[in-house]
């Protein structure tokens, strides 16, 4: 019995589809389950901001490409959604993101303005 190896081609479409299931299944219970009150939310940080603010919801770290808050509402991760989020995860404690300090006082509001003058029309 022989076995052919796998074409690169298949390999990566298998890899790409198994990705794309794992990100929406987790967006997915994410939204409808809300697991943690604390959630990551994918996207440039005036968008995150901006989703943030329309929601009511808490900052707790801001990195490029991912804020960290606190969401509060059975249906805080779909208001996020609504409001410009691009993609929201459960925060878990732990791991990269889930050990990080308190921002210090000022921190979230000094983002927005920096934020908003950079993006404001006519700079």
């Amino acid at each position: 019995m022989t076995t052919d190896p796998l074409p690169p081609h298949r390999l990566l479409a298998g890899v790409a589809a198994a990705l794309t299931l794992w990100f929406t299944g987790v967006a997915l219970a994410t939204a409808l389950f809300q697991p943690t009150a604390q959630v990551m939310v994918f996207a440039p940080r005036a968008t995150a901001l901006r989703a943030a603010a329309a929601t009511g919801a808490a900052l707790i770290d801001l990195r490029p490409g991912v804020t960290r808050m606190r969401a509060s509402g059975a249906d805080a991760v779909l208001r996020l959604y609504t409001n410009g989020a691009w993609l929201v995860w459960p925060a878990m404690d732990g791991g990269c993101l889930g050990n990080a300090p308190a921002p210090r006082a000022g921190t979230a509001t000094n983002a927005i303005r920096k934020i908003a003058a950079t993006s404001s029309p006519g700079s």
